[in-house]
């Protein structure tokens, strides 16, 4: 959900979404409203039905007992919407009530615009979307398509994670600017240590797949790395055309894979460079260069990976 509609919220029901407030090990409401703009008013409407069987149960809107949404998001095509527990019997059967119909409506309603859509699945995912919004979203997955294909004759590529690579993974967003919680680190610190290990590929190219480009867009995203890494840069994983929830659902191999695909690129084409390993099918495990949470490329295991399979990688050998 943008920016805006999630403020909107967040102003109405203070207490509601109090959770936002929270780190990300406590509350997923941290990360906002997990969901396409078409269904604000049914989480503004559910929110405020929500609110008012509280009023009405004779809770007390200061106290702990007050409702508080922990996560909103989309999963399986359909509105999800969990609170923490603790309510009496009647309020939490009344609750139930409630988010199930709106869980409901939002299978009829399209996450993206709000028209009245249906239940489809496409791509091994289920979304809710109306025929107008179908037919942008596969007008621009066949642009992007196209674009992609161009490249793949010409460089190689190195799929690049920002956190747990070029500085520990320990960043939060705060008032709209990353920051780094770990002391004695600076963000990008390992920086250097990529420029250099690539220094001598002149036609090997970057393509952003940190989740930076979700949160800060792409062109910002871009803008923190150093000047040589971003004359590198051609593209990202993430493209603002895409579904937000669709695309985050994914593991970060998953994402990668979805660009791979759509560019047409080859198993020796390609490297990635990342601390996540999860869902990594045993074909392409030699194309990821695994970094340290903390380390990152600092360490010196992580280093001679990245020498070699950057070799590996010009000399068609992957």
């Amino acid at each position: 959900m943008n920016e805006a509609n999630t403020r909107q919220l967040y102003r109405e029901f203070p207490r509601l979404y109090r959770a936002a407030s929270r780190p990300t090990s406590e509350s997923a409401m941290r990360w906002g409203f997990m969901c396409g703009d078409g269904w604000f008013s049914i989480v503004r409407e559910l929110s405020q039905q929500i609110e008012e069987a509280a009023r009405l149960a004779g809770v007390d809107p200061d106290s702990d007992e007050w409702p508080c949404a922990m996560q909103v998001k989309e999963k399986f095509g359909g509105l999800r919407f969990y609170l923490s527990g603790g309510y009496s019997f009647e309020l939490e059967s009344t609750i139930r009530r409630l988010v199930k119909a709106a869980h409901e409506h939002s299978l009829s309603t399209c996450e993206s615009c709000g028209c009245p859509a249906t239940l489809s699945e496409h791509d091994h995912w289920l979304r809710v979307e109306c025929a107008r919004c179908r037919a942008i979203r596969l007008d621009e997955q066949a642009r992007l398509t196209s674009a992609r294909s161009a490249i793949a004759p010409k460089y190689k590529i190195v799929f690049l994670d920002y956190d747990g690579v070029l500085h520990p993974d320990h960043v939060y967003q705060i008032k709209g600017r990353p920051v780094l919680k770990v002391d004695g680190f600076n963000l990008f610190e390992f920086s250097d240590i990529l420029i250099q290990a690539l220094k001598p590929y002149p036609t090997v190219r970057v393509v952003l797949s940190t989740s930076w480009v979700h949160t800060f867009c792409f062109k910002k995203a871009k803008a923190w790395l150093p000047d040589e890494l971003q004359a590198r840069v051609i593209g990202a994983c993430y493209h603002s055309s895409m579904s937000a929830i669709e695309w985050s659902r994914r593991t970060r191999y998953q994402q990668i894979m979805r660009y791979v695909s759509r560019a047409k690129l080859q198993k020796e084409d390609w490297i990635a460079i990342d601390n996540d390993p999860v869902g990594w099918a045993d074909e392409y495990r030699a194309n990821l260069v695994l970094t340290d949470d903390d380390g990152g490329l600092s360490f010196t295991y992580a280093q001679v990976d990245l020498a070699e399979k950057l070799e590996l990688l010009v000399t068609n050998s992957l």
